[in-house]
């Protein structure tokens, strides 16, 4: 039986990518690319995003490269009634979401 990723053979389309995906799905999170010491900066550097703007990526300032031109939107207005119940939410003061929507990295080992 064919188990793990070492063992997909990838087709022409995707060679390109082979080697940073099987870096990314490696069975044990502390060997994937972005957890080794280094961190991101080793997913950021490597081959495969040669020539990638990261800063524009991250300033959220880059160019997508390709933006459809949509004559007619009324698919993509929801009615009221499409929209999904609301919950009231009422804050149980244990400060569980303080940090919500900041990035904490892990510590380099």
């Amino acid at each position: 039986s064919m188990k793990g990723i070492h063992k997909v053979s990838f087709p022409h389309a995707a060679k390109s990518a082979e080697a940073l995906i099987r870096e990314l799905l490696k069975q044990s999170p502390s060997e994937r690319l972005p957890m080794k010491p280094g961190g991101m900066s080793n997913l950021k550097s490597h081959s495969w995003f040669k020539g990638f703007d990261w800063q524009s990526l991250e300033d959220q300032s880059m160019v997508p490269p390709y933006i459809p031109v949509v004559a007619d939107k009324s698919n993509f207005a929801a009615r009221e009634e499409d929209r999904p119940k609301s919950v009231k939410y009422t804050d149980d003061g244990s400060g569980w979401d303080l940090y919500f929507g900041e990035l904490v990295l892990p510590a380099a080992p």
